[in-house]
């Protein structure tokens, strides 16, 4: 959970600097250029880490299958809905991020 909101906060800075740059970068700067692509690589990549750690934990999650019944078929399945609270606090802080 800590790590997702790192990633958060990174991702908010990297987004902030690079619309700080974009003006220098307009006016054909080749080393503003080069920070800002620096900027959004660090930002997909933070992205990426949110989305494999939301995957996996959702991956992990289990699927209660009723054994009393024939073989199961799609419809048996009951997946978990509600995200435990830790998830629901990542939810929120990310929402938060981008001012939703």
């Amino acid at each position: 959970m800590k790590a997702m909101m790192e990633d958060a906060v990174t991702i908010r800075k990297a987004m902030v600097q690079t619309a700080a740059l974009s003006e220098k970068v307009a006016a054909g700067d080749a080393q503003s250029l080069n920070q800002s692509c620096r900027w959004i690589s660090t930002k997909d990549d933070h992205a990426d880490k949110i989305l494999r750690t939301t995957a996996d934990y959702f991956l992990a999650q289990r699927v209660v299958v009723r054994l009393s019944r024939p073989p199961c078929t799609l419809s048996r399945l009951r997946p978990v809905l509600s995200p435990p609270p830790p998830l629901r606090a990542a939810a929120a802080a990310l929402r938060c991020l981008v001012g939703a």
